[in-house]
């Protein structure tokens, strides 16, 4: 700083050459900055010295005061401080002219406190005041403290690996033990099941020799029996009766059908053994199936479906086997036939994929079949529905051969249907000969194929008509017994009612749900029926005539061919009468229909109540008193009261009114009353006429309108031959008398 000369109060610098000699008073001052100390260092449990310019702070003091304090030349109290704890303020805080600094919640570490001092005029000091303070940290604040937690962690977690290793290892052991001895298990199983395949092939194959060697012994009596049955058919034994005729014919197509079975199961068997050689030559496929399938047309112009083949303008020309072939249309056509209900629609489509494929489809508007039925119906002996009620019979051969034999051809045959709306198969064959080997291919061609086969398998599906005799009149059906005969094969029951219609009454149903409704409008003297049956069995008919207290007295009698002792008892616990096996005896048939029926006409008769003349009082009357005993009797008695005013009233309403047949009304009336509908009507007006003929209610003329009669002539006649006088005397008292 400069130095000035003050003079009575006036300042005068020196370099002005103003100088004085022994001035008043002279004064020289300088500008000095002030000084800044740090006093101590306060906590709330002790103060610490500066000297060292370090102070260390223990773990519990994390607050504390730093005190410090400045001197300055001129005006000392106007001297103000500012400070910073660097690493805790981030910038300087001015202090004022406080001389202490309060710090709470330091965290352990080293710090660097500065202060500053601000003089008079502005001058600040020229060196901070530093103190070095270090606070130490509690244990747990430590490095060591932390590098023991890590260290522990680090030994827990290699401890738990290390435990976690050893149980993996200890379960690998483990496992590896188990699937050790699973290993050998499975390879003695392996080796178990080995020898049974082999064993099984060996017995599969040796079932398949004997199976075809039986198939083949079958060929020979079956030629011996249809050859004579033909020849007696031709006439070449003398002329025979159309009874007789429909008889044969019957024995030739059932046999003609086991023969089609018998060759079915060999061609199977010789396809899977690989015997059979594919022997393709060109043909005109689409001439091929028309041919066949005209076999068909006569068949469904009587069962009145629509049946149609649809080709290509363009001849198709393929390498096929004609007589593979041909069992692949014999199957395919014969399923649609035998499923396609009357007044369905077959449609036979041939057509043409490319230059490559020919595509043959049979649709039909049949049952369909269910969606997880499809990927096996080509699989030998499946079947759809294999329950003992399904309504068409069949093996489960035919479409497996199918499939085989259409694999022969290189071809490939699917399925699709819509369960109650159709079904179509879909046979794909490759066109050309590219895909034939040598050996599978003929010299020559084949323009036509044989019809034979076709024709006789539209026989087969169903040749007998189901045309049955006229009824007989009312009078003649109530004395003869009636039997009724239900059988789902309409052969069956053309032959039981040839031998049984000459001394009974037969009536026929295809199904058990039809007999059943047969048995209760009906009401026969007996029921013959197959097990065996769609809709309702033979067990569950039975159990429903023992179930109902109208048909419960009707005897039955059981055809089946399960000749097993658990299927007679099964029978005979549902409550039939008689048990026979297919192939019965028609003569024991007849005698044990003959025996039942007799044995229920002697009961009858036994337990039946004496008649008595008709009295006055109407007693003896037929349908009077505890003769009446029968429900459908009661109501017929019923009706008859409530309309014998009616002259036109007569059997046909009286029927209809008590919700039975008229042929089932007069067998009735004869078993419960011995006597005609029409006669207790006649009885039951009489009755009437009398009582009012003595209470005195009418003349003799309009009582006779009154119940009925259009003749008085034919009233007085009647009431005479009941009563033994004439109406006006019984009306006059002549009842007495009488």
């Amino acid at each position: 700083p400069a130095v000035k000369t003050v003079v009575g109060g006036m300042c005068f610098p020196r370099f002005l050459g103003v100088g004085l000699v022994n001035p008043p008073v002279a004064l020289r001052l300088e500008r000095t900055p002030p000084l800044v100390h740090i006093v101590w260092v306060e906590s709330a449990d002790s103060t610490f010295d500066v000297a060292g310019g370090h102070v260390v702070l223990p773990p519990a003091d994390r607050r504390f005061t730093v005190t410090y304090t400045g001197i300055g030349m001129r005006h000392p109290g106007a001297i103000t401080f500012r400070y910073r704890l660097e690493g805790v303020d981030p910038d300087w805080i001015d202090g004022g002219v406080e001389h202490r600094a309060a710090y709470t919640n330091v965290k352990p570490g080293t710090y660097t406190f500065r202060v500053q001092a601000l003089g008079f005029g502005g001058v600040r000091s020229e060196r901070d005041a530093v103190l070095t303070l270090t606070v130490e940290p509690r244990f747990h604040e430590t490095p060591w403290f932390l590098l023991c937690c890590l260290l522990l962690a680090a030994g827990a977690l290699y401890s738990g690996y290390r435990w976690r290793v050893r149980r993996l290892v200890a379960h690998e052991a483990e496992l590896n033990v188990l699937v050790g001895k699973r290993t050998e298990e499975l390879r003695r199983e392996k080796e178990i099941v080995a020898a049974q395949a082999e064993a099984l092939a060996a017995l599969d194959e040796a079932k398949s020799r004997v199976f075809a060697n039986i198939s083949h012994e079958f060929r020979t009596p079956l030629t011996l029996i249809l050859g004579p049955l033909e020849d007696v058919q031709d006439g070449q034994h003398g002329p025979v009766t159309d009874a007789i005729a429909r008889q044969v014919r019957s024995a030739i197509v059932n046999g003609r059908r086991l023969l089609r079975l018998v060759n079915q199961l060999l061609d199977v068997s010789r396809l899977e053994s690989g015997r059979i050689e594919l022997e393709a030559r060109e043909v005109d496929l689409g001439f091929f199936v028309e041919r066949f399938a005209q076999a068909f047309v006569p068949y469904a112009d009587s069962k009145r479906l629509q049946f149609r083949y649809e080709a290509p303008e363009r001849p198709i020309r393929a390498w096929i086997d004609p007589e593979q072939f041909e069992k692949v249309l014999t199957n395919l056509l014969g399923n649609a036939f035998k499923f396609t209900p009357e007044e369905g629609s077959i449609v036979v489509r041939l057509a043409r994929d490319g230059e490559e494929m020919a595509i043959l489809t049979v649709e039909d508007d049949g049952p369909g079949i269910a969606a997880e039925h499809l990927p096996f119906v080509f699989e030998r002996f499946y079947q759809a529905d294999a329950s003992s009620v399904r309504r068409q019979p069949g093996t489960g051969i035919g479409l497996a051969l199918v499939k085989h034999l259409v694999g022969l051809h290189h071809g490939t045959i699917a399925v699709e249907s819509e369960p109650g709306r159709r079904t179509v198969f879909s046979v794909r064959i490759p066109l050309g000969k590219a895909h034939l080997r040598e050996e599978e291919t003929v010299d020559g061609s084949f323009e036509s194929p044989w019809e034979e086969p076709a024709t006789a398998l539209a026989d087969e599906i169903r040749f007998e008509s189901r045309e049955t005799p006229a009824p007989a009149r009312e009078e003649e059906a109530a004395a003869r017994a009636t039997v009724l005969v239900a059988d789902d094969n309409a052969d069956i029951r053309s032959y039981v009612r040839a031998h049984l219609g000459s001394r009974f009454r037969v009536v026929e149903a295809a199904d058990g749900r039809e007999a059943l409704e047969r048995i209760r409008s009906e009401l026969p003297d007996l029921v013959v029926s197959d097990v065996m049956m769609p809709e309702l069995d033979g067990f569950g008919l039975c159990r429903a005539i023992r179930e109902d207290p109208e048909t419960d007295f009707v005897p039955v009698i059981l055809l089946t061919a399960r000749a097993s002792g658990d299927s007679r008892i099964e029978g005979l616990l549902t409550g039939a009468d008689d048990y026979l096996t297919k192939p019965f005896d028609v003569r024991e048939l007849e005698v044990r229909v003959e025996n039942l029926i007799a044995s229920r006409g002697r009961l009858k008769a036994r337990f039946a109540a004496p008649a008595v003349p008709p009295g006055a009082d109407g007693s003896g009357v037929p349908g009077v008193g505890p003769h009446g005993t029968d429900e459908v009797i009661l109501r017929a008695l019923s009706v008859i009261d409530a309309r014998l005013a009616e002259d036109d009233f007569d059997v046909d309403e009286l029927a209809s009114s008590v919700g039975v047949g008229r042929t089932s009304l007069y067998r009735r009336f004869a078993d419960h009353l011995g006597t005609s509908p029409m006669d207790v009507v006649w009885s039951r007006r009489l009755v009437r006429a009398a009582d009012l003929l003595a209470a005195g209610q009418g003349t003799v003329s309009e009582v006779a309108y009154g119940v009925g009669f259009k003749s008085v002539a034919h009233f007085c006649n009647r009431f005479k031959d009941a009563y033994g006088c004439t109406p006006a005397m019984y009306a006059r008292g002549g009842r007495d008398a009488s």
